[in-house]
């Protein structure tokens, strides 16, 4: 996966951008747990949840490679 530099939010745990779709991995601030953005630029993002690091990694490796 292209790896962008994390931005924009403190919370960011990991990021994947190619310039026209991304996918971010946050740590959730409210409750234990991660949220899982993507989608393409300008584009209304789809937000997923995981409760773990290692499922939330697998989830966002998932929705690169479709978009790949």
């Amino acid at each position: 996966m292209p790896r962008g530099r994390p931005r924009g939010s403190p919370n960011v745990v990991d990021r994947w951008d190619d310039t026209k779709f991304q996918v971010a991995i946050y740590a959730r601030t409210d409750k234990p747990g991660f949220r899982i953005v993507s989608g393409f630029r300008g584009a209304r993002a789809v937000e997923r949840s995981a409760t773990t690091a290692e499922e939330a990694r697998a989830i966002a490796e998932v929705i690169w490679r479709g978009y790949q």
